[in-house]
């Protein structure tokens, strides 16, 4: 969505069964009540694509915390995405 990016992921994969990724990340919008949601589209949007849903299921925001970002404010988030199985 308009006004997030990542600025951060990490890939932890044990065996087939367990795997873990992490995205973090920041977002800003004028409005800045309206930044929740646009991470909750973006979560969203990995959810009903194709090809990172048919191996990711488990998508969630872990948290979300306002931040300063070369002097704006904006919203960090984390989002834990587990496999389909274990995890």
């Amino acid at each position: 969505p308009k006004g997030l990016w990542l600025s951060a992921f990490s890939f932890n994969k044990q065996d087939e069964q367990k795997a873990d990724l992490v995205l973090e990340g920041m977002v800003y919008l004028v409005k800045k009540e309206t930044e929740f949601d646009a991470v909750n589209k973006f979560v969203s949007s990995l959810k009903q694509n194709p090809s990172f849903s048919s191996y990711f299921k488990n998508i969630v925001v872990k948290s979300m915390d306002r931040a300063q970002f070369e002097d704006i404010p904006v919203s960090k988030f984390v989002i834990s995405v587990r496999p389909i199985k274990g995890g």
